[in-house]
């Protein structure tokens, strides 16, 4: 091969690269409006939680929320709603079989370990109010 064709080559592949380096772009997730709207509803009641709790050290799962007072979970279901039938947008870990099943595992992981968990869709998240009076009502916790 020639300096020309090795150098075309060269500048053909740097150009092609499917491996360049993005580890110092700004990473942005996307925040479901529920997930937005089950902080707003924890942050309006005044009840300290964290996102994206990581409960079990030798496992990288991790809960949306975590609100301490309560050993309380709270998780997500980023499914979409059409006409009350389930479906995803695009690829979701909730809804292959591996993801639900890694999700079951999750769940009863965080249930051998004495979490308690509420899990939300598109359609109940507006009952996390109720589900948190009801909590703090069984509880000593004010």
């Amino acid at each position: 091969m020639s300096g020309f064709d090795q150098q075309w080559l060269d500048n053909y592949n740097k150009k092609n690269d499917k491996s360049k380096d993005i580890s110092s772009r700004p990473k942005f997730k996307k925040v479901s409006k529920e997930k937005q709207h089950i902080e707003m509803i924890l942050s309006t009641l005044k009840i300290p939680y964290e996102k994206e709790f990581r409960f079990a050290p030798t496992r990288k799962f991790a809960a949306d929320f975590f609100v301490p007072s309560l050993n309380l979970l709270i998780e997500y279901e980023g499914l979409v709603f059409n006409s009350n039938r389930a479906t995803s947008t695009g690829k979701s870990g909730h809804t292959t079989v591996t993801g639900y099943s890694s999700n079951c595992s999750k769940y009863n992981l965080a249930a051998c370990m004495g979490f308690k968990l509420l899990r939300y869709t598109a359609l109940n998240v507006k009952e996390l109010v109720f589900d948190l009076q009801k909590l703090f009502k069984d509880t000593d916790i004010k």
